[in-house]
């Protein structure tokens, strides 16, 4: 993902989201600065067409950022992969993108060295995470509940740890930020170039994409729109555009 496809990120943001839960082009730019050279942020698309975007972020619990907020820096130590925000639009639902944009956000945090994942739910989509894996926190520091506040009341914080292929916290970490690629930022990783990835296709069952890990930025949107559908047959290649 680049700033170029901010056009396409915000309208699939609006197709996704309320207008309470959507962010400004300038929230986005500043994690797309934060996050280049991590390959964290997402872009998929079918025939040319965006169906679906991620951004992720390596921060701490402490230091998420706010929704809508206009600037974002990264700790110098990381302790997990956030899930800022996951939109997929209605003509992607069916497809299984959502699983394979998580199964690619796994593997980056596995690369940078992180050891769980975290996210915040909104929009009903608590049962939906739940099912891959992700449980509310008992008690969370004083600096997230006033970030989960702009979220709104009903917003809950989730984390899952990562499987064994995770490597611990003492092993080396390739490709791990010292400080991460935001405003502010030092000691970034080499810079990759764009990768387009074709996935291989899978089947998946109906679920409700209606999320809010945190991310997206743009105009309206149809809660009644967000009801998941059921491809009958066949199951298209999705290529993902990586940053």
């Amino acid at each position: 993902m680049a700033p170029a496809d901010l056009p396409a990120v915000l309208a699939l943001q609006a197709q996704c989201y309320g207008p309470e839960f959507l962010e400004s082009a300038q929230a986005f730019e500043a994690k797309l600065r934060a996050a280049a050279a991590l390959g964290t942020c997402w872009l998929a698309s079918r025939a040319g067409q965006p169906l679906a975007y991620a951004v992720s972020l390596p921060l701490c619990p402490e230091t998420l950022p706010a929704l809508d907020a206009p600037q974002c820096a990264l700790p110098a130590e990381p302790q997990l992969l956030y899930l800022h925000d996951m939109a997929v639009a209605p003509a992607g639902r069916a497809m299984g993108v959502a699983r394979r944009l998580l199964a690619l956000l796994e593997a980056r945090a596995q690369a940078l060295g992180l050891g769980r994942m975290g996210l915040v739910a909104v929009q009903g989509s608590l049962p939906y995470w739940q099912r891959h894996g992700f449980a509310p926190l008992q008690q969370l520091p004083a600096a997230l509940q006033r970030k989960l506040a702009s979220f709104g009341q009903q917003a809950r914080y989730l984390e899952r740890p990562l499987l064994a292929q995770v490597l611990s916290r003492n092993s080396p970490r390739p490709s791990k930020p010292t400080r991460a690629t935001r405003p502010g930022g030092s000691g970034r990783v080499p810079v990759q170039e764009p990768v387009v990835t074709t996935l291989p296709a899978r089947k998946v069952w109906p679920w409700r994409v209606a999320w809010r890990s945190q991310w997206g930025s743009n105009q309206h949107g149809s809660p009644s729109a967000w009801l998941p559908r059921r491809c009958s047959r066949g199951w298209p290649s999705i290529s993902t555009q990586q940053v």
